[in-house]
């Protein structure tokens, strides 16, 4: 019972952080990346994408949060090697959490300082964190947690 807890107390404390540092709600959709300044030193933006890919009649679409932490250098130099794209799988898990709680490791993974660096790409994926329509399979946070404790037995 006292993981129930704990995982309701830091569920309710990464909320309250995040959207404290970020509006996602203030990132455009759009068809296109129009990225801007998020969470101190990373860069968001909202991308529209269709539901169903192979129904070209079906208008419906999803709207993805995608995070990014720029490289170290800059674009036109010559160790700046593009972008790698991470996700922490799922289901259900957040890219642009992980992507915050993680970048620094993720940098000292790839980057090969002074010879190769990177843009760190993340995404929520349809119906997860960030991303809209947002999907939850819980009755509430009292469900979630029971099922991530049923995950540790």
């Amino acid at each position: 019972m006292r993981r129930i807890a704990v995982y309701a107390a830091l569920a309710a404390l990464s909320d309250a952080t995040a959207k404290a540092s970020f509006d996602w709600k203030s990132a455009p959709a759009a068809e296109h990346l129009h990225f801007r300044p998020c969470y101190d030193s990373f860069q968001c933006a909202r991308l529209t994408l269709p539901l169903n890919w192979q129904d070209d009649y079906d208008k419906r679409t999803v709207t993805i949060a995608v995070i990014k932490r720029p490289a170290v250098v800059s674009h036109d130099d010559p160790s700046y090697a593009g972008v790698v794209f991470t996700q922490p799988g799922g289901p259900g898990n957040s890219g642009v959490e992980y992507m915050l709680g993680r970048h620094e490791r993720l940098r000292d993974i790839i980057d090969i300082p002074g010879k190769r660096h990177y843009d760190l790409v993340a995404f929520d994926p349809r119906g997860t964190g960030n991303s809209l329509p947002n999907i939850s399979c819980f009755s509430g946070l009292a469900a979630h947690m029971r099922a991530k404790e049923m995950q540790t037995m």
